[in-house]
C-alpha cells in the first residue's frame, strides 16, 4: 500500500513538474499579461521594455507588436497554452480598447505549437489590409491555426 502511495505522490510530481515551463514563460512575458503602451504619432507600440529609437517604432505596428507566448509545446499541454493564449489575446485586446477609445484594434494570434505561438496586434486602418487577414489565410482561420480579436 505505501508503494502505491509513493507512485502516485510521484506521479503527481512528475506532471507538477511539466508545468513550471509555462509559468515560466508567462513570468518573463510580464509586459502581455499587464500591458504599457507607448505613442508615437498616430501608432501605439506595445512596451516591452527593449531600448528603439522613433524611426523603428513607426516603421510597422504588426511586426514590432508581436511577443512569442510559446515555443515547442507538446501535444500534452496544446489545449491548456491554447486556452491561455486566447485569454491573453482577449485581455491584450481589452486594454488598448479601455486606454484608446478612439481607435480600432485587432488582435491576432498565432498558434504554431511547433514553432511559437504569436500574439501581436495592430490598429485598423481604412483602406489597409489587416496583417494576417482572412482573405489570404482562410485555411488558417478555419482550421483555428490563426485567431483574431477585434
Amino acid at each position: 500500500m505505501k508503494y502505491l502511495e509513493n507512485l502516485k505522490e510521484f506521479i503527481y510530481r512528475k506532471k507538477y513538474i511539466k508545468s513550471w515551463p509555462l509559468i515560466e514563460t508567462l513570468a518573463e512575458a510580464y509586459y502581455v499579461i499587464n500591458p504599457q503602451f507607448i505613442c508615437v504619432d498616430d501608432y501605439v507600440f506595445l512596451d516591452c521594455g527593449n531600448e528603439q529609437n522613433e524611426s523603428e517604432k513607426i516603421e510597422i505596428e504588426a511586426l514590432e507588436n508581436h511577443v512569442h507566448l510559446f515555443e515547442n509545446v507538446k501535444k500534452c499541454l496544446q489545449e491548456e497554452v491554447k486556452l491561455i493564449s486566447i485569454s491573453i489575446a482577449q485581455n491584450l485586446l481589452k486594454w488598448l480598447k479601455n486606454q484608446f477609445p478612439n481607435k480600432k484594434f485587432v488582435v491576432l494570434l498565432e498558434l504554431n505549437f511547433k514553432d511559437s505561438v504569436i500574439v501581436r496586434f495592430h490598429q485598423i486602418r481604412d483602406n489597409e489590409d489587416l496583417y494576417m487577414d482572412p482573405k489570404y489565410f482562410s485555411e488558417q482561420y478555419a482550421n483555428e491555426t490563426f485567431m483574431m480579436f477585434k
